[in-house]
């Protein structure tokens, strides 16, 4: 038998299905991603010197999936290891080598999830785990740790010292400089005071043709004598045609899709939010069930590479061969430039084959109707970047009056080449992104320089300066891809990070900062700036790419971070845990605990928060889990005042005094805790004869819901006249 390890269970099942025609047995087993991570109940990191030893533990989640991994290992002829070919997938596969006891593994990668792709993969035989890659990876997860745990105590210290209203939840190397951007966004936006100004343009009649010309100069409100000055001027005099060009320019296809543009493309043609879009996309890679078998329809959606390899653009050219006349195909493939930084070890997001049964009409009714979106755009995206360039004719005619220009410019398409494909889907799909070529269906009419020519009417236009563009979801991802603060594998989740930290919310797909992130924008600005900086944002993932390469060194990376936090530890005179006294509600805690179990605390215990600490926790009665958490699913914890999430990461909780207070409002027979349990098990419960203002009686669905300023409340859903199998009833 042999074995072969990926990360998801999805991509498992497919690779399964694809080795039934192996000569030899194949069982394909999950990791379900990493297996090992620092401990999430304190630092976890060891300072030896100029070492940083981390304390990698074994993911709680992870262990029975380990269990049955080292099993099947050691029963296997041959153990093939075939995670992600990035720093992710090279960490997760020396981890599993390691924990699960792999002798003599063998490395295999592959950046599409189909049959041709995974037997090649095996036949081709092993490579070394890379080292540099996976130091580069630990690198990476070490420095978010050495400024994420230090700063998050650091700034609470500093908003309870200052008497702040508001907590912080922390602050990070990505999503700091990420929230400064829209920090300063919104600064721009709120200081900003519309300006009038006014333009003046003429129309016109030349060859039974109407046309605009404007003049470009822009008069304030100062200026309204230059402006009547000016009018007159274009009204008592002449005018003649001073210029006329024209020529015609081509407009290449856009490249095909990297992560960031798959992203916002989505957001703009389907209002998708980037993490709904790589969930899908991670389904077309990972397969999905067409007809019979399972099969992987796009490459892997995680890159930041335009490149396409030579087979696919010739599979591509002769697909479009197939189906347009040659003038509208490339005779030569076209290449794209990758940016500096891009890790061109995968393609771009293409479709993973082209002949007929992968058409997106051919696969519509395998998919969902969001998996289709996502793939048609893949599709039609990929096919364009083969296609002739669309051709366009620019005109611009110039109007002279005794020596002021009135001007117009205009486009008109004479081949519409790439933008023929697919409805103009793939024109589409960079809206309100590039405005290459504007105002592209306005005509002008042929003139002959020198012509005298007689305006139709003059006149002065009034308007006003425009407030900076808020960012939405999808500009927001590519400006972060651009400054190259974020790499594929984490950009989709900076944007969910900050929402769940309170420090940005979305409107209608646009983002505004709170007032939490705006305090905590203004704070790192004033006194640890160089968190705030995209440039070393930027510098950091090069860093990354030094370790990668060999060029640089793990421990000396982490090192500039840990000097900085200790720099800006004696700068606000912070004072850790472990030398700080205990809180008043601290001790009176403790102290309660203290006579429950008839025991005493040692004075100098009571003298220091950190040891105080370690006694509630050790002496705390063990929490009961009253069910899983609507945001994360993780184990609900009850207690003394709320349900909370046991998961460090996650924000929920409900205060035990709103549930009980629905419950005596409503009448309903039932207790606080099984209340409870019921709105985490089911996401309705039906509960009939509940006493209104009005004395009258009605039946509801209950249900949970999340207030931005009290977390979340139990709450009406809908009314109903009849409920099916009640769950509760009022008194």
């Amino acid at each position: 038998m042999n074995l072969l390890i990926v990360e998801s269970p999805a991509k498992a099942k497919t690779i399964q299905g694809y080795l039934r025609s192996m000569p030899d047995e194949w069982t394909v087993l999950a990791t379900g991603g990493h297996i090992i991570d620092l401990p999430t109940s304190r630092h976890g990191i060891k300072h030896e010197d100029d070492r940083f030893i981390p304390e990698w533990e074994i993911i709680d989640q992870k262990k029975e999936g380990l269990k049955k991994i080292k099993a099947a290992a050691q029963n296997a002829t041959h153990c093939f290891i075939g995670s992600d070919d990035d720093r992710e997938g090279e960490a997760i596969a020396a981890s599993i080598i390691k924990h699960a006891k792999i002798k003599d593994p063998i490395r295999i990668t592959f950046t599409e999830i189909t049959q041709t792709a995974i037997i090649k993969s095996i036949a081709s035989g092993s490579r070394p785990v890379d080292d540099a890659r996976v130091s580069a990876q630990e690198a990476r997860r070490l420095v978010d740790r050495e400024i994420g745990y230090p700063m998050s105590h650091i700034i609470r210290w500093s908003f309870k010292k200052n008497i702040s209203e508001h907590e912080p939840k922390g602050v990070g190397r990505i999503i700091s400089p990420a929230l400064h951007l829209l920090s300063e966004a919104e600064k721009n936006i709120e200081s900003f005071i519309p300006t009038p100004y006014s333009i003046i343009y003429a129309d016109y009649n030349y060859g039974g043709q109407q046309f605009r010309l404007t003049n470009r100069h822009k008069f304030t409100e100062e200026q309204e004598h230059e402006l009547e000055q000016t009018l007159a001027h274009f009204q008592t005099n002449d005018h003649y045609i001073y210029n006329y060009q024209r020529k015609t320019y081509d407009v290449s296809p856009y490249p095909p899709l990297i992560t960031s543009r798959l992203q916002r493309c989505a957001f703009y043609l389907f209002g998708m939010e980037p993490k709904q879009t790589m969930k899908l996309a991670q389904q077309l890679y990972e397969g999905v069930l067409i007809g019979d078998s399972r099969k992987g329809l796009i490459t892997y959606p995680r890159t930041d590479s335009y490149s396409l390899s030579d087979d696919a653009c010739s599979q591509i050219i002769n697909v479009l061969s197939e189906h347009y006349e040659s003038e509208f195909v490339q005779s030569i493939p076209r290449k794209y430039k990758n940016k500096d930084n891009a890790q061109a070890a995968h393609e771009a997001i293409r479709p993973t084959a082209f002949s007929p049964e992968y058409y997106p009409k051919a696969v519509k009714p395998f998919l969902t109707e969001e998996q289709y979106l996502i793939y048609r755009l893949i599709w039609g995206r990929t096919l364009s970047c083969q296609m002739a360039n669309a051709v366009y004719d620019r005109s611009i005619i110039e109007v002279d009056v005794a020596g002021n220009r009135l001007l117009a410019q205009a486009n008109t398409c004479l081949f519409n080449g790439w933008e023929v494909l697919d409805g103009n889907q793939a024109n589409v799909s960079e809206q309100n992104e590039e405005e290459r070529h504007k105002t592209r269906e306005v005509l002008l009419p042929s003139v002959v320089i020198g012509d005298k020519i007689e305006p139709m009417s003059i006149e002065a236009l009034s308007l006003s300066t425009r407030c900076p563009p808020r960012f939405g979801m999808g500009r927001f991802i590519t400006l972060l891809d651009n400054k190259g603060i974020a790499r594929p594998s984490t950009i989709d989740g900076i944007l969910p990070s900050l929402q769940k930290k309170g420090y940005v919310t979305a409107r209608q797909g646009m983002l505004y900062v709170t007032k939490l992130g705006a305090q905590i924008d203004t704070w790192t600005t004033e006194h640890a700036n160089w968190l705030n900086d995209v440039d070393m944002a930027r510098q950091f993932e090069q860093d990354l790419d030094n370790i990668e390469q060999n060029n640089s060194k793990r421990d000396r990376l982490i090192a500039t971070y840990v000097e900085k936090i200790n720099v800006l530890k004696k700068q606000l005179g912070y004072v850790g845990i472990e030398q700080r006294a205990p809180t008043e509600q601290q001790i009176e805690y403790a102290t309660s605990l203290a006579t429950k179990k008839n025991i005493s605390i040692p004075s100098h215990v009571l003298e220091n928060q950190l040891l105080l600490s370690k006694f509630i926790k050790e002496h705390t009665p063990e929490v009961h889990k009253v069910g899983k958490c609507p945001e994360c699913k993780g184990d609900v914890i009850e207690t003394e005042k709320s349900y909370r999430c046991k998961e460090k990461d996650c924000d929920f909780y409900m205060v035990r005094s709103q549930v009980s207070r629905f419950i005596s409002q409503f009448h309903i027979d039932t207790t606080e805790v099984d209340f409870a349990q019921a709105l985490f098990k089911r996401r309705k419960n039906g509960c009939e004869n509940m006493p209104g203002k009005q004395g009258k009686r009605f039946n509801a669905y209950i249900g949970l819901n999340k207030n931005e300023n009290f977390g979340w409340q139990p709450h009406i859903i809908s009314f109903s006249k009849r409920i099916e199998n009640p769950i509760f009833r009022g008194q």
